[in-house]
């Protein structure tokens, strides 16, 4: 049994949860780890903080940030033009101190770290000898320059993040054969080593053929990724060609369409996982006309496990090979397409064939068997992982600070200065504190009392002072005496 520490920033909301795909992706997959102690530490640009026991092998703690980082998260991320709050995590990165300090205080007895989602992968400078897993969701860079104008900064931005993730990380896992190339293109990687580990979805009872056939309802699903935006939007106009059957479009990405609604589309947003469900079992077929994105998509995944027809973009059936997709999804990548895939569904044979095909495909899909791959596979890491030596005792090095002033006719507060020195080196005893200070051509106290006060509390000190007949400015914003 080993101790590993997953380190996210992927699930939208302080709970564990899979009310998303990147969310349902991360919780499934530490799920997978119950032979281990897991300690599942997330980020989240909100004010929550708690630890929670989820169970006996596995705990979770959730680290927030102040108003202050608050407040310039959403400053700076109002100014990207991608609008992406995980590119402010690397920018904003010396304000995390909580999440940071908890990292460093639970890294002496972890055994392996699992960055799960580029967007965690800033948090990776501050892990020094223990080995490190990147759980990649997408390829981000390529999902970058699809989603964000040739030549932006947040591509860049989206290079570094993916780039320090992919060569801190002594293995990775990749959602698709398809992304794991693009990366190998993008990246000096190599020599990395990768494990296939695909989205899954839960498998279900298969509704009946002829029960299917009845209804007049395509569904789709989508969070609020861009992507899905697009997709949505992409939904009338196939709505409008077929008004005898209803489009029901599920999750966030509904939002995104702006123009008014024809009568048979639905836009239902977030529903609870009964009314998924029941959509899913329920429907006559579902549609995924995405233009964008990476990886592979969950949606696929879990319609897969209900059996249900799929009505697919070229894009939306990235990940799968030719035959998957012949056996289970029809390939339709314009509005005339789609028309026509949905027409062909009315032929029973047709879909008959693609209900049967899903079945048989989505046995390599279901979570059920990725969860137990993917635990075989970390179990191999950690085998191959040197143990740690015994804990040594290193003495402790303090970070060195020096205070520096310059002073010229203080003497009516030079006590208080001092005082107030003193109470900087006094609040903060894991410090070393060295003290310059330079005075010249004082002609009150100032000299006098610099002389009287003790500062031995100091590790080290240097005090000049100097007459060199130098005009006197004080406190103006012209002054130039140094």
């Amino acid at each position: 049994m080993a101790n590993i520490l997953v380190l996210t920033a992927n699930l939208g909301k302080a709970e564990l949860h899979k009310d998303s795909g990147g969310a349902e992706r991360t919780t499934t997959l530490v799920e997978a780890l119950s032979e281990h102690n897991v300690t599942v530490l997330s980020f989240g640009w909100d004010l929550k903080e708690f630890e929670k026991k989820i169970s006996k092998t596995l705990r979770h703690i959730h680290i927030g940030v102040d108003q202050t980082t608050l407040r310039n998260q959403r400053q700076y991320t109002d100014k990207l033009p991608s609008k992406n709050r995980d590119l402010a995590i690397s920018r904003l990165f010396t304000s995390l101190k909580n999440y940071r300090a908890k990292v460093q205080e639970l890294l002496p007895s972890i055994d392996l770290v699992v960055i799960d989602h580029a967007s965690a992968s800033p948090f990776t400078a501050d892990i020094k000898d223990t080995p490190i897993i990147y759980s990649s969701h997408n390829c981000e860079l390529h999902m970058a320059k699809q989603l964000y104008p040739e030549g932006s900064a947040d591509i860049e931005r989206t290079r570094k993040m993916e780039g320090d993730a992919l060569y801190s990380a002594t293995a990775m896992t990749y959602c698709s054969p398809d992304d794991y190339k693009k990366m190998l293109d993008l990246y000096d990687i190599d020599n990395l080593k990768a494990v296939f580990v695909p989205n899954g979805g839960p498998r279900s009872v298969v509704t009946d053929i002829d029960t299917r056939r009845k209804s007049k309802n395509i569904m789709f699903v989508g969070s609020g990724h861009p992507p899905n935006g697009v997709a949505a939007r992409n939904i009338v106009p196939i709505a409008k060609a077929l008004p005898e059957y209803n489009f029901i479009i599920c999750g966030d990405a509904g939002w995104a369409i702006k123009e008014k609604l024809p009568k048979n589309v639905a836009v239902l947003g977030r529903v609870t996982d009964e009314e998924l469900d029941k959509h899913f079992k329920e429907s006559f077929a579902f549609i995924n006309p995405m233009e964008s994105g990476s990886g592979t998509h969950l949606k696929m995944m879990k319609a897969l496990g209900y059996g249900i027809p799929i009505i697919t973009s070229t894009v939306g059936a990235r990940g799968f090979d030719q035959k998957e997709i012949d056996d289970s999804m029809l390939i339709a990548d314009s509005t005339e397409d789609n028309v026509r895939a949905i027409r062909n569904l009315e032929n029973r044979d047709i879909f008959k064939k693609l209900v049967d095909g899903a079945d048989k495909v989505f046995d390599r899909y279901d979570w059920e068997t990725i969860k137990k791959d993917y635990a075989k596979f970390i179990n191999q890491v950690i085998k191959d992982v040197p143990e740690k030596p015994g804990k040594i005792e290193i003495p402790e090095v303090k970070k060195k600070v020096l205070l520096y002033s310059i002073v010229r006719n203080n003497g009516d507060t030079f006590d208080r200065y001092y005082d107030q020195v003193r109470s900087v080196v006094a609040a903060n005893p894991d410090y070393e504190f060295y003290f310059s200070l330079y005075e010249n051509d004082s002609t009150d106290s100032t000299k006098r009392k610099i002389f009287q006060k003790d500062w031995s509390f100091f590790s080290g000190v240097s005090i000049i002072s100097e007459n060199i007949n130098t005009p006197y400015f004080g406190s103006v914003k012209d002054a130039v005496r140094v």
